[in-house]
């Protein structure tokens, strides 16, 4: 089988996640910052087209909270929040551009269990599904006459939120056929079209992010 050449396996882009996602707790603007910039540039050799969006998302959000709602603590607690987690929503959209294949064959390389890399693979493989849904969600409720309003966010997210979780339900149960008829029960060997293995680019990602992890924790305590 020919091997695929990944930038980062995913795997390593999944530990990735896992380690940044503890600047939650880290009030070091330097080590968020770099967690930041490590995760914008893995995005933009390995998920051009989300980059871009990425960059945009992250301008608007420092707008926000800098100049219009900077004396506004209430919407403060919405935006924070989000803007410390973008490190790994980052990560995230880089994973979202692996084949559900290619996520399976990488958990079960790890050796985990089935049913937890079926989930991860499902979860990361449909996060563009969610935005079309959300997408559909959102015309709709603008051919309606509602819309995302920050003045009453509890009703906005009656709007947005309920629609979507009937939506998913429906899209779940069409990703439990197709799983099914793949033959994902069966207990016979698998095998991949396009192995990939870790390269020395792996372990520079991930001592990286360990080292400013771990240097924000160490400047805490």
């Amino acid at each position: 089988m020919k091997e695929k050449k990944f930038f980062i396996h995913p795997i390593t882009v999944l530990l990735l996640m896992i380690v940044s996602s503890f600047l939650f707790f880290v009030p070091f603007k330097g080590a968020y910052i770099a967690a930041l910039s490590l995760s914008l540039g893995i995005e933009f050799l390995m998920a051009r087209k989300s980059f871009f969006k990425s960059v945009s998302v992250l301008l608007i959000l420092i707008f926000f909270i800098h100049v219009i709602f900077v004396n506004i603590g209430f919407f403060l607690i919405f935006f924070i929040p989000f803007l410390k987690l973008m490190p790994v929503l980052i990560l995230a959209e880089v994973m979202a551009e692996f084949t559900s294949s290619e996520l399976l064959w990488a958990c079960r390389k790890i050796h985990l269990p089935e049913t937890l890399a079926i989930s991860v693979a499902v979860f990361f493989r449909f996060l563009p599904e969610f935005k079309h849904r959300l997408k559909e969600v959102r015309e709709g409720a603008k051919v309606r006459g509602y819309g995302f309003h920050p003045l009453h966010p509890v009703r906005s997210f009656e709007i947005f939120v309920v629609p979507l979780l009937y939506k998913g339900l429906l899209v779940s149960d069409t990703i439990s056929c197709a799983i099914w008829t793949k033959g994902i029960e069966s207990t016979c060997e698998k095998t991949e079209l396009h192995p990939a293995n870790f390269s020395y680019r792996d372990v520079a990602a991930s001592m990286l992010m360990f080292c400013i992890v771990g240097g924000g924790l160490w400047k805490i305590f």
